[in-house]
């Protein structure tokens, strides 16, 4: 992470040690000079599902989904 920041000049007051200790003051002055330095963030491309359209499910779906998922078989659900 902080080598890809300093590819584009954009790293400032953060050692990889406050990064591991999670100093939030220090990773949050290192995201905002990120911000600084690059203003102008495209939109990301992919489509973010409205959230009504979001598919809520059960307690009893998600225990399913769960059990099978951790079966290891593929696909997915």
């Amino acid at each position: 992470m902080l080598k890809e920041a300093d590819k584009i000049k954009a790293r400032a007051h953060i050692t990889p040690e406050d990064v591991v200790k999670g100093n939030p003051r220090l990773n949050f002055a290192f995201v905002a000079n990120l911000f600084n330095t690059y203003p102008t963030l495209d939109l990301p491309t992919e489509q973010v599902p409205e959230p009504g359209l979001i598919i809520e499910e059960t307690r009893e779906e998600k225990t399913y989904r769960n059990f099978i998922n951790s079966l290891g078989l593929e696909p997915h659900v």
